[in-house]
């Protein structure tokens, strides 16, 4: 059985690949033009045949954003929108060589937080904070846009979650039950593990899936006023909260695969695909291709759960990126009119539905019921995610500083304790609220 669905694993692997092959091939981000609707007769254009180039690092993307733009072409005559992916790992050097030689495009998929205030910083990017629909957004997701002197440069385009995905069927299968308190999960993991099934499919081989992993059963230990305090400097990394939020990844270590921190989060990811493990700890953005891989595979969503009954459960959030206009483009206003665009509900739900993703737009609803409970328990009991918006900075990184204590950890080069230290340690040379 188990070679059975090994074989059934890898051909849907290969499958997922060429898909993912074909989109980067079958779209590279060439005009519209040829596409998009004629402008309805009699209707004066807003700008005389003007093509706005946006660079993106998602290839996968670009056939979803075909009938995005598509449609923003047909309300605005005039503007055609050229989209240009390239590869997430050469991304950034691709439009910081650009930008260096004055050749960027009209806008910019811009990292969120430290890596885009870089970018900010710089004097490359325009400044959108007058740009009409910003002011609706939560505040907490401009704070992923804003730069050194306060200006907004962006606009967010997704809500990232970490989360524990539990596989429906398995759960049914073995007569479990959806954990909700910690004990409650590390109960479920035992019994798993007493049936022969792999109960958490964790990788390792990448330090930075460590602070995933973290970041999805943290909140639960930590809660929302530990983030405060950290915040206003009214507490440190030593304090006992933190401590208790790192000692979830040690309770979890006997429910990972065999020499789990060799595994790749292919591996995992397809061993929960199929069925050989009950859970599987990553980013929500990771739904789409589990689907790919096994387009039956039911799944429900864990938060970070509480330490006793009837306390809520967390999802800890996160903005993935934003789109953002270069202040020496010729076709400045132009992109400014697409930006907003991107600020309405209709752009949002569009973007949602098509890609499978959580909005930041205020009031976009999907039908798809997993994304929609997603929406919901963010809306019920999201937290920001510490390390991905506080944490990436520091030289070195302490974010990565923490990722890869953990990896240490779990290789016993390093005690609990030391990880804990080693993140005081980092934060405290440079995080400003602890500089006061």
């Amino acid at each position: 059985m188990r070679r059975t669905k090994r074989t059934v694993w890898a051909a849907l692997i290969g499958a997922a690949a060429l898909l993912v092959t074909a989109c980067g091939q079958d779209d590279s981000g060439g005009t519209a033009t040829e596409d998009s609707e004629a402008a309805p007769e009699g209707e004066t254009a807003e700008f005389d045949d003007v093509t706005i180039e946006v660079y993106s690092w998602r290839p996968e993307d670009a056939d979803g954003y075909r009938d995005i733009f598509d449609e923003f072409e047909a309300q605005h005559p005039g503007i055609t929108v050229k989209f240009s992916p390239f590869s997430s790992t050469d991304y950034d050097q691709i439009v910081q060589s650009a930008l260096q030689a004055g050749s960027g495009p009209d806008i910019i998929q811009m990292r969120s937080y430290e890596r885009g205030r870089q970018i900010s910083d710089q004097g490359y990017l325009e400044p959108i904070g007058d740009l009409a629909g910003l002011d609706a957004f939560d505040d907490e997701y401009l704070e992923a846009v804003r730069g050194s002197d306060g200006e907004i440069y962006g606009v967010p385009l997704a809500l990232n979650s970490a989360v524990t995905l539990y596989n429906v069927g398995v759960f049914e299968e073995h007569g479990v039950e959806v954990p909700t308190t910690w004990g409650e999960l590390l109960e479920a993991a035992e019994q798993f593990q007493d049936e022969g099934v792999t109960p958490v499919a964790q990788a390792g081989d990448a330090a930075y899936l460590l602070s995933l992993t973290h970041a999805a059963v943290a909140p639960g230990a930590y809660g929302p006023d530990f983030i405060d305090q950290i915040r206003s400097g009214a507490t440190d990394f030593t304090a006992p909260e933190f401590r208790a939020s790192v000692q979830r990844m040690v309770d979890l270590e006997p429910y990972y695969p065999p020499n789990f921190v060799g595994i790749s989060d292919d591996e995992a990811r397809g061993m929960f695909a199929i069925g050989d493990a009950a859970m599987y700890i990553n980013g929500d953005y990771r739904i789409a291709p589990l689907r790919q891989l096994n387009p039956d595979l039911e799944m429900g969503i864990i938060p970070a759960l509480p330490d006793d009954a009837g306390d809520e459960g967390r999802l800890s959030t996160w903005v993935d990126g934003a789109y953002a206009a270069l202040a020496d483009s010729e076709n400045v206003d132009a992109a400014r009119v697409l930006l907003e665009y991107m600020t309405t509900q209709e752009f949002g739900q569009a973007f949602a539905e098509a890609f499978t993703r959580t909005s930041p737009v205020p009031g976009v609803q999907v039908g798809d019921e997993l994304i929609q409970s997603l929406i919901e328990q963010n809306q019920q009991g999201g937290v920001p995610t510490l390390f991905h918006i506080d944490l990436a900075g520091g030289q070195p990184d302490t974010k990565e500083e923490f990722e890869n204590a953990l990896q240490g950890m779990y290789v016993d080069a390093l005690e609990l304790d030391e990880v804990v230290e080693t993140v005081q340690r980092s934060a405290e040379a440079w995080y400003e609220p602890f500089q006061q």
